[in-house]
């Protein structure tokens, strides 16, 4: 076979023969299938001139397509024919299949637990310099699970990879303090048809975050903050159950809301609400009632239901797109509602050109000449 170039390799699934030229001392199989020097260092390196580390003497995964075999001239072939792959603990990803095995699998690519709610277990040292992934391939997964802080889940598509259990952050993980408490966490490419539920208080977790990337949800996510500093992003998918919010900030960014209402309520902490795109077929509300007050702000986020601003600390900020018509929006008990958008940016075309000295550049600047001549003509402000 010919020699091939001087690199430590990972095995995943093809079918692989490399030759590794070691270093000295030399490197010999200890337990099967793992790989250690004779001596101090501790990876295999690579003689092209780099002193870069490649491969952990733990990275091989012991399998039965695995053959470790010892050459002359300090080398090492490894062969395989599938069923290694790196372990979770060293390329952080671990991975999760229907048909996988919670017993005889290792949560490599060629060996996946078989639940979600195993492989959560298995991670046991994920910090803010040590983020996992969770691999989870199509299917409806049933389990009931708490998930952990620094832990991503990342699914198929949103439409094969279902979690039908309930979820929740009720884990330690989230409340670990010092330089290590920004916990947190996310979703990517999976729909939630179960229950899911934020409670930052749980394990008071003042500084927790929770991430969504293209995540349909059935029913309603309910949020709950500890510190204002709480948040959660959601960016893109289909939301069919609503959103119920009790503090800290949640930001929606080109989500569609296909039905269920938006909730935002006052609690011991300030809430900030924020959307960039997307829409809501459903109603909005804004209840306050006491404690630090619910700031919203609506950028282009059309909402197809009715609006309440409740409370004298509940201020509401949006452009005229995102808000129904008039007769679908109150403003009761000291709320507020304040327009980013107004009249200038709408143009008017005068039916009648001839009617006006030079036509109106906008809407507002019509309203604006119309109300200087009614002045003049008058002598006294508008009543």
């Amino acid at each position: 076979m010919a020699e091939q170039p001087e690199k430590a390799i990972a095995i995943y699934d093809l079918r692989v023969i490399h030759q590794l030229a070691l270093p000295t001392p030399p490197l010999v199989p200890d337990a099967p299938g793992n790989l250690s020097f004779v001596g101090d260092t501790a990876f295999l390196g690579q003689t092209g001139g780099s002193s870069a580390p490649l491969l952990s003497s733990q990275s091989l995964v012991a399998g039965p397509n695995i053959t470790l075999t010892p050459l002359p001239a300090n080398k090492l072939q490894i062969s395989s024919t599938g069923g290694g792959g790196l372990l979770p603990a060293v390329d952080q990803i671990a991975y999760v299949r229907q048909g996988g095995s919670d017993v005889t699998g290792n949560g490599s690519i060629s060996a996946p637990y078989a639940t979600i709610t195993h492989a959560m277990a298995t991670i046991t040292d994920a910090l803010w310099e040590k983020r996992y992934m969770i691999d989870l391939g199509p299917g409806n997964w049933s389990d009931s699970f708490s998930w952990k802080a620094w832990v991503f889940i990342r699914g198929s598509t949103a439409g094969a990879t279902r979690l039908t259990g309930v979820i929740d952050i009720n884990d330690p993980s989230w409340g670990v303090p010092g330089s290590h408490s920004d916990e947190r966490a996310g979703a990517q490419d999976m729909a939630f048809t179960g229950t899911l539920t934020l409670n930052f208080t749980l394990q008071t977790s003042n500084f927790g975050k929770f991430f969504f990337w293209n995540c349909n949800m059935n029913n309603t996510l309910v949020i709950t903050a500890q510190n204002p500093i709480n948040q959660v992003i959601i960016q893109e998918g289909l939301w069919f159950g609503g959103i119920t919010v009790d503090g800290g900030q949640l930001v929606l960014i080109a989500v569609s809301g296909q039905s269920g209402n938006i909730t935002l309520n006052s609690s011991t902490t300030a809430l900030t609400f924020s959307t960039y795109g997307g829409a809501q077929n459903g109603n909005f509300s804004m209840n306050y009632t006491a404690g630090p007050g619910i700031t919203a702000i609506l950028f282009d986020w059309p909402i197809n239901g009715t609006v309440l601003v409740s409370g004298a600390a509940a201020a509401l900020s949006a452009t005229n797109s995102s808000l129904p018509v008039q007769a679908n929006i109150s403003i009761v008990g000291g709320g507020s509602l304040t327009r980013l958008t107004d009249a200038f940016s709408l143009a008017y075309t005068p039916a009648v050109p001839a009617q006006w000295a030079g036509n109106p550049s906008s809407l507002q600047n019509a309203v604006d000449r119309m109300a200087a001549l009614l002045v003049t003509l008058s002598g006294a402000p508008i009543p």
